[in-house]
């Protein structure tokens, strides 16, 4: 019996998963392009889709790359994977010049944020000090921030200043852009360099008024800049609360209550502190040793009105005339808050309506700032008018926050023909009570007429004397 063997081939398909890609999202920076780098297994081919153009990629063992020339803006990129007849596209990515921006800064050790609402804000923070970009219109993802340091040796060795904290900040394709640098501590000097690193130029900075300048935030020191270079501060000063007190002992250069207090009382947080010395040693005419204990009493706040004259004009001033005057104001209290201000203008107005869009403007050495846009005054009657305007001035002058002289000048433009007229600035602000100098405003009744003029009749008031009991009085404005 011949036997017949029957050999069955059965089909049965396998169904396999591929480990098709890892890091999926890498992009990086190689000689000033952009790589957008993908790692893939068992993959045929590997293609790129950036804004919906497809780009070929170079391979290099299960890596897959695609190098390109400066992106700006924002893109929407995903991958597309082959292996034989199968195919998979992975998930959409966004790429932006942040990514750019901020993986140059991360690569030099930097950690670095980037937001936008009206324009870009940078901060970028290492070894304990933070620095603050804004006020940019765009970022193309070429620009570059290098923190670095500065030969300031001489400008320390002359001003005998033990510097404790100290940054030097180079930004590259940067315009128009302000800047702050936060100092990690409180310092009883504060400067700024600029210039070249290798030799720059550095001087001492007040308390904010106008840039350069420094404020205190949250037991920091913040440098407020128009641009960068370099900011620092030296001779760090201990910081006590107001139950606390502190034994110091050390050489002085005057037994002055009032000069050694200067010296030592340094603001730090928005409040002021009274610091008194106990006793001086015996040997002081012939080692000037200082020796006692520092007593902190934190002090209330106050708030006054205080007016300055700007100017005043007897003469007619023709239509779309521009009236300007300079002016000066004093705040000598520690720690000024405006709380409120205005301008004052009176003038006659000869039968003429003022039109729309007249203008009131401060100008701060600075900023100009329009206090008022006038509307469409009342109709002219034949008659000549008194106005009173009263423009604010608050946010102008918001920036006062510590003691000094403010210079400004004020612009008034109106259509009407116009005589008579004068201007003053009210102010009230607010200021620490142990303040040792203040200024106020007083004002004296000089005398009244209770009955008519004629025409062209003079008029006289004798001005009696003024009683200012004050010790050291100085007219600062009459």
């Amino acid at each position: 019996m011949k036997k017949t063997i029957l050999l069955i081939l059965l089909l049965i398909p396998f169904v396999y998963s591929l480990n098709w890609y890892v890091n999926l999202d890498r992009v990086g920076y190689i000689d000033g392009k952009m790589q957008f780098n993908i790692t893939v297994y068992d993959a045929d081919n590997v293609i790129l889709q950036l804004n919906n153009t497809n780009y070929t990629t170079q391979k290099d063992g299960s890596n897959y790359y695609v190098y390109l020339p400066k992106l700006k803006g924002q893109y929407f990129y995903k991958w597309y994977l082959f292996s034989g007849n199968d195919s998979e596209e992975t998930q959409e990515f966004v790429y932006s010049t942040h990514d750019k921006l901020k993986e140059k800064l991360r690569s030099k050790g930097m950690k670095a944020e980037i937001s936008k609402d009206h324009s870009y804000k940078i901060i970028i923070e290492k070894d304990r000090k933070i620095i603050e970009i804004s006020g940019l219109n765009e970022l193309s993802g070429e620009e570059d921030i290098d923190l670095t340091y500065a030969n300031i040796e001489a400008f320390a060795s002359t001003n005998k200043l033990n510097v404790r904290d100290f940054v030097w900040v180079d930004v590259y394709d940067m315009r128009d852009y302000k800047g702050k640098i936060y100092l990690p501590g409180v310092y009883s000097k504060v400067f700024y360099c600029e210039g070249d690193k290798g030799n720059p130029s550095c001087s001492f900075i007040d308390r904010c008024g106008f840039e350069p300048c420094y404020s205190i935030e949250d037991g920091s020191t913040v440098i407020h800049l128009s641009h960068f270079s370099g900011g620092g501060g030296g001779d760090p000063v201990i910081q006590f609360n107001q139950t606390q007190s502190a034994n110091i002992t050390g050489n002085a250069s005057t037994a002055n209550q009032a000069d050694i207090n200067s010296y030592l009382n340094v603001n730090g947080d928005g409040s002021t502190w009274d610091i008194t010395e106990s006793s001086f040693s015996d040997s002081w005419q012939s080692s000037n040793q200082l020796s006692g204990t520092l007593q902190f009493k934190q002090t209330s706040r106050e708030q006054k009105t205080v007016e300055y004259f700007i100017y005043q004009d007897m003469t007619q001033l023709v239509a779309n005339t521009e009236k300007s005057g300079s002016f000066t104001i004093y705040m000598p209290e520690k720690n000024p808050r405006i709380k409120s201000a205005y301008v004052e203008i009176k003038n006659v107005i000869y039968n003429t309506q003022i039109s729309a869009g007249q203008t009131v403007k401060l100008w701060n050495g600075t900023h100009n700032t329009t206090l008022l846009t006038t509307a469409a005054g009342t109709a002219a009657t034949g008659e000549q008018m008194v106005y009173i305007i009263r423009a604010n001035a608050t946010e102008a002058l918001s920036f006062i926050n510590s003691s000094g002289q403010y210079s400004f000048t004020l612009y008034t433009k109106l259509n009407a023909v116009r005589q008579g007229e004068s201007a003053k600035i009210v102010i009230t602000y607010e200021y620490d009570s142990d303040s040792p100098r203040q200024v106020k405003t007083v004002k004296f009744f000089v005398g009244q007429l209770t009955s008519s003029l004629a025409v062209n009749s003079p008029t006289n008031f004798a001005i009696p004397p003024l009683n200012l009991p004050e010790r050291n009085v100085a007219i600062r404005d009459s």
